[in-house]
């Protein structure tokens, strides 16, 4: 059962890495318009200051107000770092699952489950967050809450939920391609252009 769990899991994986290529391939095929406006400043200052704003929350006003939904913002994305790095690592690097690093494991997804719950429970009370929802917002958040469940079972090595995290995970890694959490294959492109373009303008230094 391991074997083709693992096999699944790489053919997942391979699959996404594949789509990926394809849509980046697409993204550099169009072409920048040039800008003839006088440089005022760096461009690259500009692509870095945009692409490190998420991980400085002092710098935005909204985040500075709404400190609160930031950290829940880091805790569940770093949550979902560390689940599906964590299905490399148990068939993998297993030495590394010290004691430290498993509790460590636990805490995270404890703490990212929280924070995965009060945003699914915020897209479904609030009309707002209702209105711009789509089914694919409901099925992703749902199931990258069931694997921050199954994440610590499976370091644990517990049965039945060993088995679930890894299907559940090459399901999710095959699916990321076609939905909205594919978004941050188009962060880095997204904020480099608007960074630089705001660093060349000198509004960004």
């Amino acid at each position: 059962m391991g074997h083709v769990i693992e096999r699944l899991h790489l053919f997942s994986l391979a699959f996404m890495l594949v789509v990926y290529c394809i849509r980046i391939i697409w993204i550099l095929r169009f072409r920048l318009v040039k800008d003839l406006a006088r440089t005022k400043g760096s461009g690259l200052t500009g692509a870095v200051v945009a692409m490190t704003t998420m991980f400085r929350p002092w710098s935005m006003e909204t985040t500075r107000k709404g400190f609160i939904q930031w950290l829940g913002f880091a805790v569940f994305h770093v949550g979902v770092a560390v689940m599906i790095g964590m299905s490399f690592v148990i068939p993998f690097a297993s030495k590394w699952l010290t004691p430290p690093v498993v509790t460590l494991v636990i805490a995270t997804q404890a703490l990212a489950l929280v924070a995965g719950i009060l945003r699914l429970v915020k897209r479904i009370r609030e009309p707002k967050m209702r209105a711009i929802s789509s089914p694919d917002d409901y099925f992703s958040l749902t199931i990258v809450d069931l694997l921050f469940g199954l994440c610590p079972l499976a370091t644990l090595r517990v049965p039945v939920g060993f088995e679930l995290y890894f299907l559940l995970v090459a399901l999710i890694i095959a699916y990321v391609p076609f939905s909205k959490i594919s978004h941050y294959i188009y962060y880095p492109f997204a904020r480099y252009f608007y960074g630089s373009y705001l660093g060349r303008r000198g509004i960004v230094r």
